[in-house]
């Protein structure tokens, strides 16, 4: 699959200005997120929802219905589960079943998991409304946008003490009030994504173990979840505290095939949306993606959406490559991550070492965006008074997206 960025539109480079990206690629790569590209539609899941909807509680008896794509594989059952125990299973040709909750299901995810024997072949969630009054319409959107910068010194040391009064945020350029301020020292939840192409069928045992050794590395509260993609994404658990199980879906990872790189991480930030609080996607590929039929934009877009920072690995074809390593360092740079090349199983595990230590370094901060149109808007964190050659790392942008009709306070 080729990796042209497409000619922009006059309304892409408008909003592309606006981001105020200064580096030539990433000015390309943006145009890249914001231009329509028919020749790539995302792939759409195999099942979705009918019934209920994210507008409402779920309470009395409440039907669960479930709508198959055409090209959905040969799904046999539907299991649905919430608070981490199952609900019903909807089953062939009707695909619905009724549920009485013992209390409303206010602000809950709901979990919907398609089986084709015991392969799992699709996950889906929808969150059901808030509030019983969201649920008759009486929305308020109070948008905060969260940041998670990391300082280091001139010797690359990462600086742990500052205070709100060290950070100063412009979005579009314009200086914003710091809401909230906290060292994010607490759990996270990680999503190792791992390349399962049939390129990796020499290095696939010892990028497992170094994820391994990551894995191992959590701490209790962290939450995880592991992922192999080739042409598809292959899912085991969703994110959770669960080390063990993160584990087992580790070590069944199997070849596979082609690479679609861009697919996966489309499909795993959805899934990350299961999780609460700071949340990264770990990429590991050894190339360039072949088999996507969702574009980068797609890839980027979801993430910002999600504010999920990505950290990636590139081994292999992946370092040989200009593309891959220009948009796996674009997809970091834009989210807050890192992107590491390596050429050694060493350098692999000091990679994801790295990783771990950047992310207990994070501070977290928020703020209110001021209203305006929706749309992709730019955001830089500066530093005030620290000592001279500290520099700070964080997102560069976030995609402001009210919904329609809500109003902003």
């Amino acid at each position: 699959m080729s990796n042209t960025i497409p000619p922009a539109g006059q309304g892409a480079q408008k909003i592309a200005a606006a981001m105020s990206v200064t580096r030539g690629w990433a000015t390309i790569a943006l145009v890249c997120l914001l231009t329509p590209i028919s020749a790539r539609a995302e792939r759409a899941p195999a099942i979705g929802f009918v019934s209920p909807t994210r507008s409402q509680p779920v309470s009395g008896a409440t039907p669960f219905a479930f709508a198959l794509s055409r090209s959905a594989p040969d799904i046999e059952r539907i299991e649905v589960s919430t608070r981490n125990a199952r609900i019903g299973t909807a089953l062939p040709p009707h695909w619905r079943f009724t549920w009485t909750p013992e209390e409303p299901l206010v602000d809950e995810v709901v979990i919907a998991e398609a089986f084709a024997g015991d392969a799992l072949v699709e996950r889906i969630h929808m969150r059901t409304a808030a509030t019983a009054a969201a649920a008759e319409g009486e929305l308020v959107y109070v948008p905060s946008v969260m940041i998670y910068p990391v300082v280091t010194d001139g010797r690359e040391h990462q600086m742990r003490a500052l205070t709100a009064a060290n950070f100063a945020v412009l979005d579009e350029g314009k200086p914003v009030a710091i809401e909230s301020f906290a060292n994010a020292r607490g759990p996270f939840t990680a999503a190792l994504l791992i390349d399962r192409s049939e390129s990796m069928e020499t290095e696939l045992p010892f990028v497992k173990q170094a994820a391994a050794r990551f894995i191992a590395r959590l701490q209790d509260e962290d939450g995880v979840a592991v992922y192999g993609f080739d042409e598809t994404v292959s899912f085991g658990p969703p994110p959770s505290r669960d080390k063990a199980a993160a584990k087992a879906a580790l070590d069944a990872i199997q070849l596979g095939r082609r690479t679609a790189i861009f697919d996966a991480i489309t499909r795993v930030v959805v899934d990350l949306q299961l999780a609460t609080g700071r949340r990264a996607l770990l990429l590991f590929s050894d190339g360039e993606d072949t088999a996507s039929s969702s574009s980068l934009g797609t890839a980027m877009r979801r993430a910002l959406e999600e504010n999920v920072i990505v950290y990636a690995i590139g081994f292999g074809a992946a370092t040989e490559s200009v593309a891959a390593r220009r948009y796996l360092t674009w997809l970091a740079d834009e989210t807050g991550g890192l992107y590491r090349s390596v050429s050694s199983r060493q350098q692999l595990d000091s990679a994801y070492g790295e990783f771990f230590t950047d992310l207990r370094a994070q501070y977290s901060l928020s703020y209110r965006p001021p209203a305006g149109t929706p749309g992709p808007r730019s955001i830089a964190v500066k530093l005030r008074d620290v000592k001279e050659g500290c520099r700070v790392r964080a997102r560069r942008s976030y995609l402001y997206n009210p919904p329609a009709g809500a109003g902003a306070k």
